[in-house]
Formats: structure tokens, C-alpha cells, sequence
């Protein structure tokens, strides 16, 4: 599991939109202010010894691509350029 950071707060507790959103009765709200907000980084290699160095590559482009943002925003999550 990725680091979250949660604020105990009494009725309103913080945490990552993704994994919020998967569990029923949980209304977002909307995301923090930008002074307040965190990101989460993800990155993507090929491993020199790759069976098939171009299918890798061919994924990792995809996943990276415009055709991500709107199913990773599905989950709640932002990309950020």
C-alpha cells in the first residue's frame, strides 16, 4: 500500500481519492487546496533483461499516453504532466 497520510479530524477523515472511491456510502467531497494537497509519483521501466524489450516499452507508453487520464481519473486519481 502507498504511504497515506490521514488527518483525524471528528466526521471528516482525508485520505487518497482512489481509494476512497471503491467504498460504498463514501461521498468525495473534492481535493485539497494545492498548498495542502500531496502527489503520489509512479514510474515505469523496462528491466534490461526483458523477454520482449519493445512489448515493454509499447506498455509503458501506453500507460503513460493521453488515452490513461480518463480511466485513471475514473479512480480518483490526477495526472499531472
Amino acid at each position: 500500500m502507498n504511504r497515506v497520510e490521514l488527518l483525524a479530524v471528528p466526521g471528516l477523515p482525508l485520505v487518497k481519492a482512489g481509494d476512497a472511491i471503491p467504498v460504498k456510502g463514501i461521498e468525495v467531497l473534492g481535493p485539497l487546496p494545492g498548498e495542502y494537497a500531496t502527489y503520489v509519483n509512479f514510474t515505469a521501466a523496462a528491466s534490461s533483461g526483458a523477454q520482449n524489450m519493445d512489448a515493454a516499452k509499447k506498455f509503458i507508453a501506453f500507460m503513460s499516453g493521453p488515452m490513461m487520464a480518463p480511466l485513471l481519473k475514473a479512480k480518483g486519481l490526477e495526472v499531472h504532466p
